[in-house]
C-alpha cells in the first residue's frame, strides 16, 4: 500500500496534462542547466549583447513550449469534441473551428522555430568568437616574439570573420615603408600580387587616417578609387590598425569572406576585440626587443673595457719588468763599486750623485704621474672633480648604500640665467662665476662630501650618510652664499647670480641613472617655480 507522502510525490495515476507540464519543465530547465555549467567550467564571460542574445533565445524556447502546450490542448480538446460528437452533432462545427487554430498555431510554430534556430547559429557564432578570443590570450601569455603574437592575431582574425585571405605589415620605424610579417591565402584565383597590391595601398591609407577602413566593394567606394587594381570580382575589405599606447606598430588588413558577402561593423568589432586581448602583450614585445637590443650594447662595452683593461695590465706588467732589470743593474753596479772602492773612490762618489739624481727623477715620475691622475678627474676651470669622476663616484656611493643601507643624498644644481649673464658679459665673466660658485661650494660642504662640475653651468654634489631633509641645510647654505656673493663684471656694478637646487635621496634597488634623473628633475621643477630655490 503507497503512502499518502509517496502517492503526491508520484505521477501515476495522474493525468496527461500533468505528465506534459512536467516534460515541458525538463525541457526548458535541463538545456538551460547544462549551457549554465559549460559556461561556469570554461570560464566564458558574456557582454551585454551577448547576454541579450541568450535571454532572448530562452524566451523564444519557453514560447516555443507555450505554443506547443496551445497545441496540445487544442488536440485534447478535438479529442474530447470527437467523443461528444458521437452523441451530439452540434460538435462538428467546433471541431472545424479548432482545427482552423491548429493550423494557424502550425505555422506559427513553424516560423518561430526558423528564427529560433537562426538565433541558435548566432549563439554558436559569439561561443566560437568567445573561444577564439580565450585561445589568443593563451597564445600570448606564452610568448614574447612580435611576429609569433601578430601572425597569431591574424589566424584567430581570418577564422572568426570567415575571411580566406589576409596580411599583418608591421610599421618600420621612422620609415614610410612595411615589413609583411603574416600573410594568409586559403583560396586559388585572384593572383597573389594583387592582393598584396591592394593590402599595402590600405595599409597605407590606415596610417594616414589612424582609424579602421571597412570596405564593401572596393570598386566602388570613393575611398579607394586611387588604387590601380586589375580587373577583379567585387571584393569586400577590412582593415584596423594596432597600437602599442598611442604608437601605431602595425596595420592588418582582410578580404573575401567565405560567403561571398561584405565585411559587417560585427566582423570589425570582434577583429578589434582581439587586437585589444593581445595589445599588452605586444607591447611586453617591444619592451622585450629594446631592453635586449640595451643588453646587446653593455655586453659590447663591457668587452671593450675587458680589452682596455687587459692592455693597461700589460703595460703594467712591462713596467714591472723595466723595475726589475733596473734594480738589478743597480745591485750589479753597486757589487762593482764595492768592489773597487778603495781604486775608485772618485767614480764611486760620482755613481753615487747620479744614483740620486735618478731617486729625484723617479719621484719627479711619481709626482707627475699624481698630478696627472689628479688633472684627469679635476676640472681645470672650478678645481673640483669633473663629471667622468662623478660618475665613478656615485657608483661607489650606491654600491655602498646597497651593502650598509646608509643613507646618500644628491644635489644638482644650475645658475639661473648664465646665458644671458655670458652674452651680456662675455665667456671671462662667466668662467670668473664658475669659479666662484666651485670655491663656495666646496667651502660649504663637510669632509665627507664631494662637489663635482657636471657640465656647463651644472654642478653636482653627493651627500653621503645624509638624509634627504638633512641635505635641505646644505643645500641652503650653498644657495644663500652664491645669492649674496657680489660680482662685478664691468668694474663699477655689483651683480647678483642666482641657483636653482634639485634634491634627491637615493632609494633601494633605483639604477644611478634614475637617481640622477630625479634629481635633475626636481632642479627644472625649481627653475620653474620661480628659480634661485631648492626643490625636493
Amino acid at each position: 500500500m503507497v503512502s499518502p507522502q509517496r502517492a503526491k510525490l508520484s505521477i501515476q495515476g495522474k493525468d496527461l496534462k500533468y505528465k506534459l507540464f512536467i516534460i515541458e519543465a525538463l525541457i526548458f530547465l535541463l538545456p538551460f542547466l547544462s549551457l549554465a555549467y559549460i559556461f561556469y567550467r570554461n570560464r566564458v564571460l558574456f557582454t551585454v549583447s551577448e547576454m541579450s542574445i541568450f535571454a532572448l533565445i530562452l524566451l523564444l524556447v519557453l514560447a516555443g513550449l507555450l505554443i506547443l502546450r496551445q497545441i496540445l490542448d487544442g488536440l485534447f480538446s478535438v479529442s474530447t469534441s470527437m467523443k461528444k460528437a458521437v452523441t451530439e452533432n452540434e460538435y462538428l462545427t467546433n471541431i472545424q473551428k479548432q482545427s482552423l487554430e491548429l493550423n494557424e498555431i502550425a505555422t506559427s510554430f513553424n516560423h518561430l522555430m526558423h528564427k529560433f534556430e537562426g538565433t541558435t547559429g548566432e549563439l554558436k557564432q559569439r561561443i566560437f568568437e568567445l573561444h577564439t578570443v580565450k585561445e589568443l590570450y593563451e597564445i600570448s601569455t606564452q610568448t614574447l616574439s612580435i611576429d609569433e603574437l601578430l601572425n597569431a592575431l591574424l589566424d584567430k582574425s581570418t577564422a572568426v570573420s570567415h575571411c580566406h585571405a589576409g596580411a599583418v605589415f608591421l610599421i618600420e620605424p621612422g620609415k614610410n615603408s612595411f615589413r609583411t610579417v603574416a600573410s594568409k591565402i586559403s583560396f586559388t584565383g585572384t593572383p597573389e600580387n594583387y592582393l598584396n597590391i591592394a593590402n599595402e595601398q590600405l595599409a597605407h591609407q590606415i596610417v594616414r587616417d589612424r582609424k579602421p577602413l571597412l570596405i564593401e566593394n572596393i570598386h566602388k567606394d570613393p575611398r579607394t578609387q586611387y588604387i590601380d587594381l586589375p580587373e577583379t570580382p567585387n571584393v569586400s575589405y577590412l582593415s584596423l590598425p594596432i597600437f602599442v599606447r598611442e604608437t601605431m606598430v602595425a596595420v592588418i588588413t582582410l578580404s573575401h569572406k567565405t560567403n561571398h558577402q561584405p565585411f559587417e561593423h560585427n566582423d570589425q568589432n570582434i577583429v578589434s576585440i582581439l587586437i585589444d586581448e593581445i595589445g599588452s602583450a605586444i607591447e611586453k614585445a617591444y619592451l622585450h626587443s629594446k631592453v635586449k637590443k640595451h643588453v646587446i650594447k653593455l655586453e659590447n662595452r663591457s668587452t671593450e673595457l675587458a680589452e682596455t683593461n687587459q692592455q693597461l695590465q700589460q703595460e703594467v706588467t712591462e713596467r714591472q719588468q723595466a723595475e726589475r732589470e733596473l734594480q738589478k743593474a743597480h745591485e750589479e753596479l753597486e757589487k762593482r763599486v764595492s768592489d773597487r772602492t778603495l781604486a775608485l773612490k772618485e767614480a764611486n762618489t760620482n755613481l753615487k750623485r747620479e744614483i740620486e739624481k735618478h731617486k729625484r727623477t723617479e719621484d719627479a715620475l711619481r709626482e707627475s704621474e699624481r698630478r696627472y691622475k689628479e688633472l684627469s678627474i679635476t676640472d681645470n676651470l672650478t678645481r673640483i672633480f669633473n663629471s667622468r669622476h662623478f660618475f665613478d663616484q656615485i657608483k661607489i656611493e650606491t654600491e655602498r648604500f646597497t651593502r650598509y643601507n646608509r643613507p646618500l643624498s644628491l644635489l644638482i644644481m644650475d645658475i639661473d640665467d648664465f646665458k644671458k649673464y655670458n652674452d651680456r658679459y662675455g665667456h671671462m665673466e662667466g668662467d670668473r662665476v664658475l669659479a666662484r660658485l666651485g670655491s663656495i661650494i666646496k667651502e660649504s660642504l663637510r669632509m665627507t662630501d664631494s662637489a663635482y662640475r657636471y657640465g656647463g653651468e651644472e654642478f653636482t654634489v653627493l651627500l653621503p650618510e645624509t638624509e634627504g631633509k638633512q641635505s635641505l641645510i646644505i643645500a641652503e647654505r650653498i644657495r644663500e652664499a652664491f645669492a649674496k656673493e657680489p660680482f662685478s663684471p664691468n668694474g663699477n656694478e655689483s651683480v647678483h647670480i642666482s641657483i636653482s637646487i634639485g634634491v634627491a635621496e637615493y632609494h633601494d634597488a633605483e639604477s644611478v641613472a634614475d637617481f640622477i634623473k630625479r634629481a635633475d628633475k626636481n632642479m627644472y621643477i625649481a627653475k620653474s617655480e620661480g628659480k634661485n630655490r631648492i626643490h625636493f
